[in-house]
């Protein structure tokens, strides 16, 4: 529609650069394809990021469920004693696979998120260490992003649309039919009998008219 605007969001973005040159910048964005979680290894020693070579992942309804699961329970601890880690496999097809993974850290006392891919052109690995409130946040994200992804904020707004709720109301305003006005009534009234007798009297009952005025 040519009325229609259009809105550009924000990515929510998470930098840790490091001397050592091996940090990550994390960014979730929402677009009209769908919720991303990108991952942007560091370029150098310097707080510097390659945005070129990114690894992007798509996330859909499940894969925020299990994210939610381990954060919210931190740390959930496996049968082997070591935290217990959520895993989302995702194969694009064309032989290349891609492992999202997020687990807490005991030693950085946060979570540290990675995304590993395997392809014919290579394999490879970007992680980041975030922290609770970091956390927190892509969740808080994720869940707002939910009904987006299954397009239920449409619904919402359209079933809540006034035009749509007062379309099938018809006003019930009553009618008066011409039978049902009732004459005026034709008792006399209590001075139709009054008759002016050209006498004034007060309420005493005495008569004024001889008093000049």
């Amino acid at each position: 529609m040519a009325d229609e605007k259009k809105f550009w969001s924000k990515d929510y973005q998470v930098y840790k650069p490091n001397p050592k040159g091996t940090g990550a910048m994390l960014a979730l964005s929402l677009s009209s394809t769908g919720l991303f979680l990108n991952l942007s290894p560091q370029a150098g020693t310097e707080r510097k990021f390659d945005y070129k070579n990114k690894v992007s992942m798509k996330v859909d309804v499940v894969d925020i469920a299990r994210f939610a699961e381990i954060i919210k329970s931190k740390p959930i601890m496996g049968k082997d004693g070591a935290p217990k880690e959520a895993t989302i496999f995702h194969s694009p097809g064309k032989g290349s696979n891609k492992i999202l993974t997020i687990v807490w850290s005991s030693q950085f006392n946060a979570y540290y998120l990675s995304i590993a891919w395997n392809s014919d052109q290579g394999k490879g690995k970007v992680g980041i260490t975030i922290t609770e409130a970091e956390a927190s946040a892509l969740i808080l994200l994720m869940n707002y992003a939910l009904p987006k992804l299954l397009f239920w904020d449409r619904v919402i707004c359209e079933d809540s649309s006034p035009k749509k709720e007062f379309a099938n109301i018809k006003e019930d305003i009553p009618t008066i039919q011409v039978d049902d006005v009732q004459p005026a009534s034709t008792d006399p009234t209590p001075f139709d009998d009054f008759k002016d007798t050209g006498e004034t009297i007060n309420a005493d009952g005495e008569d004024l008219s001889s008093i000049p005025f």
